[in-house]
């Protein structure tokens, strides 16, 4: 846009003798100046360029307060800079903020941009740091902090600029800082506390999602367990190929299973959490087909000897699968988790290798006539004697995840008729142990 600015005013000859000189300038043979002298004119036209900048700002500020834009039909100062200038809303806007700005309180700010020795840039990071400083701290220490940044300016670029404006405050009044963040950060943790929420859901078959939302300070607590648990660890083909992502959702895995096996973990009703799963009995020795769990609330499981295993809550089966007399819904060789989706049979191999089972007797109709006590099938004391044999780590060759991380896994399987003693037991971490189930063709488990 051109504008007219002969005027009798000075200022208005000066910006001429500006524009005119900037023209004798852009004519000059820039590839005739010799490099010694480049980085001198080159810092002295950023120099300038400051200088306008502060005298366009005396202009905006100007124009704002004299309310300019009533007698053009402008709806703001903000919309007459836009109509003159072309910036952008955003642009516009800013600066009459900062013109005011530099009117009212950033003095030093000023004054500096005006001497070209701060750089608009420089001036908008030092205006930001000032606004986010409390209103109603001492007007001195305000006067300080936006000294320090000007003359931090002098070294720093604006992007340094605006990470030590970011602790402004804590440097220049560090006590009341210190107090002020803490009473901040209590009020985050306590809206971040109200907020606190866990959710499962599906992602396909086979496959769940847990969303949580707390704390950071816990998250952070959250991380540090499982990146401890999630190291990469060698297998039968070598080096550890799993992303980390992977190898944490893994050790959350494991971190599960540390969390039941521990003592003092939490009951329900005076039971420690349980699963129960319902399989064929034959499935469950020949490694195929596929199985349900039931619920982790309860381990209650009925076995079968003529082949069928049906949880108590399950009532009864049929006669292919284990039911007595064939009525009642059958229960196949398919298994479910709490909402329903099956699992292999091999899986839960890996599972009742250190499980609880009840065994039960089932009677024609399918009522338990009888339901036996829980039989940890390895003891405390065995997986200690486990431990001491095999050094208190996993036996995976090369891995030395401690015994406390591991599972007792049982070298011929409880449902093969494989005993539950020492000579038949082995320490494997969770990620080994499911290799054996889930990877070896072959292995018992």
């Amino acid at each position: 846009m051109d504008t007219d600015t002969t005027s009798t005013h000075p200022l208005g000859a000066v910006v001429d003798g500006v524009r005119d000189s900037l023209d004798e300038a852009a004519s000059c043979p820039i590839w005739s100046l010799p490099d010694a002298q480049l980085g001198g004119v080159l810092a002295q036209l950023v120099r300038e360029r400051a200088r306008l900048d502060a005298l366009i700002f005396d202009l905006v500020r100007q124009a704002d307060v004299n309310a300019v834009h009533t007698g053009t039909g402008a709806a703001s100062t903000a919309v007459w800079v836009r109509q003159q200038t072309r910036m952008s809303r955003a642009e516009a806007g800013g600066a009459v903020k900062l013109a005011k700005a530099l009117d009212a309180t950033l003095h030093s700010t000023k004054k500096a941009l005006s001497q070209g020795r701060v750089s608009l840039r420089h001036a908008q990071e030092i205006h930001l740091a000032m606004g986010k400083l409390p209103a109603d701290i001492d007007p001195d220490v305000k006067a300080q902090g936006e000294a320090a940044l000007v003359e931090q300016a002098q070294t720093f670029d604006p992007q340094e600029l605006r990470a030590l404006g970011d602790r402004l405050y804590q440097v220049v009044a560090p006590n009341d800082a210190d107090r002020r963040i803490g009473e901040q950060l209590a009020r985050e943790e306590r809206k971040a506390a109200a907020s606190r929420t866990v959710y499962f859901g599906t992602a396909g078959p086979g496959i769940g999602t847990v969303t949580m939302r707390f704390e950071r300070a816990y998250m952070a607590q959250l991380h540090g367990m499982l990146d401890a648990l999630a190291k990469p660890r060698p297998g039968p083909h070598g080096r550890d190929t799993r992303p980390y992502d992977r190898r944490l959702a893994d050790a959350a895995i494991e971190w599960i299973g540390l969390a039941q096996a521990a003592g003092n973990a939490p009951t329900r009703g005076g039971t420690r959490p349980r699963i129960t799963a319902t399989v064929p009995f034959k499935f469950l020795r020949g490694l195929h087909g596929h199985g349900v769990i039931h619920t982790t609330l309860q381990a209650t499981a009925t076995l079968n000897p003529d082949g069928g295993c049906e949880a108590c809550v399950t009532g009864r089966g049929d006669a292919e699968n284990g039911g007595a007399d064939g009525s009642g819904p059958k229960v196949g060789a398919f298994g479910k988790v709490p909402d329903g989706i099956p699992v292999s049979a091999r899986w839960l191999r890996m599972l009742t290798c250190d499980a609880e089972i009840l065994p039960a007797v089932l009677g024609s109709d399918g009522a338990i006539l009888d339901l036996g006590t829980g039989t940890r099938l390895f003891t405390s004391n065995q997986r200690h004697a486990l431990g001491e044999r095999d050094g208190h780590h996993c036996n995976f060759p090369d891995c030395q995840a401690h015994e406390k991380w591991c599972h007792a896994h049982h070298l011929i399987h409880w449902a093969d008729g494989g005993p539950t003693d020492i000579g038949n037991g082995v320490l494997l971490c969770p990620t080994h142990h499911d290799m054996i189930h889930h990877e070896l063709a072959g292995a018992d488990g």
